[in-house]
């Protein structure tokens, strides 16, 4: 999926390209660079958005089936992930 993600952002961009005549070279590779890291942002930030709501579904599940007592343990697992995620997007935005 993000490999497609990647092909079809480079796709549009060299269609835009072709289409506006751009012939500088390194305008062409820094903006290539730009609409790149953009879809990479895009795609980190939804992929994280849908394990999100896949682990509050599942916590709400729980707590529909066992009761809430029984699916504490899983709720904080599941926000101890959370912010797993949203820390590592941060260090990984840094090292950028």
């Amino acid at each position: 999926m993000y490999l497609l993600i990647k092909l079809l952002t480079f796709c549009i961009l060299l269609s835009a390209h072709n289409a506006l005549g751009m012939s500088d070279k390194s305008k062409n590779e820094s903006s290539l660079e730009k609409a790149q890291d953009k879809v990479e942002e895009v795609y980190d930030a939804t992929k994280n958005k849908t394990k999100e709501a896949y682990r509050a579904v599942k916590d709400e599940t729980c707590e529909m089936i066992n009761g809430k007592m029984e699916c504490t343990a899983q709720k904080v697992k599941h926000k101890a992930k959370n912010a797993k995620d949203d820390i590592e997007d941060a260090v990984e935005d840094i090292k950028q």
